[in-house]
């Protein structure tokens, strides 16, 4: 036999041999990069190890075609990986977006594989399928190949450069036969804490999961304070105090909500004693603080008229203003929120319209009370700005508080356009416990798997 065909037909045998058993002859990495006709790197887009399995995406194809852009793998492995528990091992070493390098051939309908990570290598086999009237590959993992430390024991970064290298003609890394066999080390994961999560209704929130209020939400308990500072103490605020004597209610009701909210989103604990657990009681909770504010503002109101201090309550220009202001700012926060696809019913966002109805409604009303006196807004309105204001604060909270404890509750599936019911099995065939407490803002999507 010619000396010229021995090194292909020795790669031959030992890749034919690949699936039953674990290699033991040397096997360098020229060979491997000399005979493998599939060369690319791959990284770990979905890491499930409860099943076990992952889905590798293809990266950087070296050498070869690999028409595939979504590889799922199943970790169970074969008989001699389940007698040395290699499975368990092998996960200890993958992790989402862990980068790895395969080398492949392709025979048929199927491949095989032999994949590198950080001084663990192990091998694969795949399955062309026709799916849809398209071509989808499966593929899972057989067993662990820990002779192979002997080819190359080194970093994935570093066995990358030496391939791309070898690929040009330049010397690759010589087989070491004085190395034990075995695998690379384990990642360094985040360790659970082993304890389970808190049982949560299905409106509330963990304040790692939700976003920054927004700051004149932040700000809004001061004002409270410094509006009835400005009521107790007219000649310290000088003008100010005439502008937040008509507001004061208004303030005051914004300014307790507000705190509320913030307290009930970040620190539930401190209120639970209260019984307040979801959003929509929160804004259920808002809506009758409102409407409390909105009688204390027509009491005040009543007596400034029997008092003869209706005309301190009447709107001004700098009312006017100020809303006109607030709507604006408040309208390009919305439409920013729109643009960027958030979605109006979650913090920070759903706080900005609760908000943006009472001024709007405000604004509206000030300026129908300025354009019927002409210009001069002599007339006395028979209720003041702020317990419209407050009116309308209260029906918005309601119509949240109702929206979001009205929601969608129990098993629904998305099918094309529309939503449609699915009548679940009593006995459960997954069960998932996150590790962290918090909210999965998801509706389950149930197929026929």
């Amino acid at each position: 036999m010619p000396r010229s065909i021995l090194p292909p037909l020795l790669a031959l045998l030992v890749w034919a041999t690949a699936a039953d058993a674990k290699i033991i002859n040397p096997v360098t990495l020229e060979q491997i990069v000399k005979d493998q006709p599939l060369i690319f790197t791959a990284k770990v887009t979905e890491f499930l190890p409860d099943k076990p399995g992952l889905v590798f995406t293809p990266v950087d194809k070296f050498r070869g075609e690999f028409p595939f852009d979504r590889v799922p793998v199943n970790l169970t492995g074969d008989k001699e990986a389940v007698d040395e528990k290699q499975p368990a091992m092998l996960m200890d070493r993958l992790d989402r977006d862990l980068p790895f390098i395969v080398f492949a051939g392709r025979r048929g309908k199927t491949y095989d594989a032999v994949a590198y990570t950080n001084g663990t290598w192990f091998r694969m086999s795949g399955v062309v399928e026709q799916q849809d009237g398209k071509d989808v590959t499966r593929w899972k993992f057989t067993h662990c190949e820990p002779y192979f430390r002997r080819t190359y024991k080194g970093t994935t970064e570093d066995l990358i450069k030496a391939v791309q290298a070898g690929m040009k003609g330049e010397k690759l890394p010589p087989y070491n036969e004085k190395e034990e066999p075995g695998y690379g080390p384990p990642l360094k994961k985040p360790k659970d804490d082993g304890k389970k999560p808190l049982a949560r209704s299905g409106n509330e929130r963990d304040s790692s999961l939700i976003g920054p209020l927004p700051l004149g939400v932040i700000q809004i308990p001061f004002l409270g304070l410094i509006a009835a500072l400005a009521a107790l103490f007219p000649a310290l605020f000088g003008g100010m105090a005439l502008l937040m004597r008509r507001w004061v209610a208004a303030l005051s009701v914004a300014s307790f909500v507000s705190l509320l909210a913030a307290v009930f989103l970040y620190f539930p604990k401190w209120i639970a004693w209260t019984g307040l657990k979801s959003l929509g009681g929160l804004w259920l909770t808002g809506a009758i603080i409102a409407a409390v504010g909105a009688l204390w503002a027509i009491r005040r109101y009543r007596r400034a008229i029997r008092e003869g201090r209706a005309e301190d309550y009447q709107p001004r220009y700098l009312d006017r203003v100020g809303l006109a202001v607030l709507t604006l700012l408040a309208a390009g926060g919305l439409t920013y929120a729109v643009l960027t696809g958030d979605s109006l019913r979650e913090s920070p966002w759903l706080e900005v319209v609760l908000i943006t109805v009472p001024i709007v409604v405000c604004l509206y009303f000030v300026l129908t009370h300025w354009l019927r006196t002409g210009g001069e807004g002599s007339k006395t309105v028979a209720i003041s700005a702020e317990t419209v204001g407050l009116w309308a604060g209260a029906f918005a909270c309601a119509v949240a508080g109702v929206a979001l404890m009205s929601g969608p509750r129990g098993p629904a599936i998305m099918a094309g356009g529309g939503k449609g019911g699915f009548k679940l099995d009593e006995q459960p065939l997954w069960v998932f416990e996150p590790k962290k407490n918090g909210e999965i803002a998801s509706t389950p999507c149930v197929t026929s798997d």
